[in-house]
């Protein structure tokens, strides 16, 4: 199925037989059968904020919003952040299915959670710090497909360097 079909795509087949020559008949035999499959269009967005600046000791927060943007339902497969690691457990029941997109704001098609970081020296020695999160959903398994619907967001966070100096 290519991108961009439609509903639904049908296919039919025909099959056509002869009698042998030896008949004498010109008969056609023919019969067809069609079946139709409804085409399922998964997608999945991420967005990822969280604060603009931080410095060493400081602990960012961040916000996650998942948002199924398909026409089927979604099934968590893992979910991830470069620093953090596994972020299943920081989020809430609602990002394990999310509904088919309904097209509102909010709702059972989507999902958000903050999870924080404390700024390690290392981290803070940098002049900014970027990580992302990146989300991986499955079709239900009565789809019987195998697609991987992942999408992935990424926030800057702005390392500054304060300091005083007192003469």
């Amino acid at each position: 199925v290519t991108e961009g079909a439609g509903e639904e795509l049908t296919n039919t087949v025909v099959a056509h037989y002869d009698l042998p020559a030896s008949f004498g008949l010109g008969n056609d035999i023919t019969d067809s059968d069609s079946h139709t499959v409804d085409i399922v269009h998964p997608s999945v967005e991420v967005t990822k904020t969280g604060d603009a600046f931080s410095k060493t000791g400081d602990t960012i927060t961040y916000t996650v919003t998942i948002k199924n943007t398909g026409d089927t339902a979604l099934v968590l497969d893992t979910l991830t952040d470069t620093i953090e690691g596994d972020l299943e457990d920081n989020a809430p029941a609602a990002c394990d299915t999310l509904a088919a997109d309904d097209g509102a704001v909010g709702g059972a098609d989507e999902c958000s959670f903050t999870f924080t970081h404390l700024v390690t020296a290392g981290e803070g020695a940098g002049e900014e710090l970027t990580n992302t999160v990146e989300a991986h959903y499955d079709l239900p398994a009565s789809y019987g497909l195998g697609n991987d619907i992942s999408d992935t967001d990424s926030h800057t966070v702005d390392i500054v360097h304060p300091s005083v100096e007192v003469t």
